[in-house]
């Protein structure tokens, strides 16, 4: 797969997040590691704008090294032990919690088995 794809890809999942979780602002670069389509993107929040762009972010709060499989299981909410945080990494758990929350809401619930009454 492409670079262009699999950024592609990974801002379709990103951009589903409810920005009103967000505290503060932020700047996550990530570094993709993948043999067939490494590269950077950023992940920012600043001045309550949410932005996923194919660019290197050089202010950033972290950075997030990984392949784009692991990178792609934040927007699950899991903070994989395979990422590599430089810079502060409670912004990156912060951010995955997000998604964590969001995922939380949109799960079905389970009803109730309703329970035969007996004669």
């Amino acid at each position: 797969m492409t670079y262009e794809k699999k950024f592609e890809s990974l801002k379709k999942k990103f951009d589903t997040v409810d920005t009103s979780k967000f505290d503060r602002y932020f700047a996550i670069q990530f570094v993709m590691t993948d043999e067939d389509c490494h590269g950077i993107f950023y992940i920012s929040y600043i001045g309550g704008e949410f932005v996923v762009a194919p660019y290197d972010y050089v202010d950033n709060t972290a950075t997030v090294t990984a392949a784009s499989a692991e990178i792609a299981k934040l927007a699950n909410g899991t903070v994989s032990k395979s990422l590599v945080v430089d810079g502060d990494a409670d912004v990156v758990k912060a951010f995955a919690a997000a998604y964590k929350k969001a995922a939380a809401k949109k799960a079905p619930a389970k009803k109730a088995c309703a329970k035969k009454a007996s004669k």
